[in-house]
């Protein structure tokens, strides 16, 4: 590395703040992310993604923002900005017991003597809340899901089966609880992937399942197992089972939240593809 290009890091570093006290969200991405194309040394990458973190969080990218949070971490763990950033990040994606270990952390230790302290202790006493609010919801939202599945996937008429699996798809758009629930740590898979597969089924019903497939792959995370379960080519061929226009429009927008997952990029909040995982 020349000290050229760690002067051109520290310039576009400059310029994402400057594009981020202003506003400029998306520039200030840009900047960041262009930096860390130049591979700064480590602190300086590490206040980099800090950075880019704290934008992404502002953009409402809140699994990007814990990614980034993370890479800072990985380079500086004793960075209280970066653990504070992915506490909000895990918060915002319902993923209370990662927040509240965060929160925890005596990291945070380190960072008493700044303002922040008061915002990490509500923030820690706002999780502790919330965490036995979702104990309760999850065992309502369990219920439901579950009963749900017994119908989406039971012996039962097609108009209880068609109910049923709609209700699934609504579920799994209504929250990332909900979400996890349906996944089942993946097991979902096989049960949506033998409706697709069976050539007998009903159009509604494979049309719904490939949706909840589609919805649950908004989460990168999951995008990535369904691809390390299933592989590329049987995710690809899915497209030729069948010859219906929404069927084959859900599958086409997997196979891009895939894309997506691996190229760590979001279109929908403007956010290009990383270049280092692209590499």
């Amino acid at each position: 590395m020349n000290a050229g290009s760690i002067r051109s890091a520290e310039n576009l570093k400059d310029d994402g703040n400057v594009a981020f006290k202003n506003g400029q969200l998306k520039e200030a991405i840009d900047c960041y992310t262009e930096a860390l194309e130049l591979s700064p040394e480590k602190n300086l990458k590490s206040i980099i993604y800090r950075n880019r973190a704290m934008v992404r969080l502002r953009m409402d990218d809140f699994e990007g923002c814990e990614m980034d949070a993370t890479q800072a971490l990985e380079l500086d763990g004793a960075d209280a900005k970066a653990l504070y950033r992915r506490a909000l990040a895990r918060e915002k994606m319902e993923n209370y017991a990662g927040a509240v270990m965060d929160a925890r952390t005596e990291k945070f230790e380190m960072d008493k003597s700044r303002r922040k302290v008061r915002s990490i202790i509500e923030m820690l006493q706002r999780m502790l809340k919330l965490t036995e609010e979702k104990k309760k919801a999850a065992m309502s939202m369990e219920n439901r899901v579950n009963d749900m599945n017994k119908l989406a996937f039971g012996d039962g008429n097609l108009e209880q089966r068609t109910t049923a699996m709609n209700n699934l798809l609504v579920l799994s758009r209504e929250s990332e609880t909900s979400a996890s629930r349906i996944w089942n740590d993946g097991k979902i898979i096989e049960t949506l992937m033998k409706v697709i597969d069976d050539s007998s089924a009903n159009e509604a019903i494979v049309v719904a399942a490939v949706r909840v497939l589609d919805e649950l792959m908004k989460n990168s995370n999951r995008a990535m197992y369904l691809m390390e379960s299933l592989g590329v080519r049987r995710i690809c061929r899915l497209m030729e089972k069948y010859a219906y226009l929404e069927y084959i429009d859900a599958c086409g927008i997997i196979i891009q939240r895939l894309f997506n997952a691996l190229a760590r990029m979001n279109r929908e909040k403007e956010i290009k593809p990383d270049p280092e995982i692209c590499e």
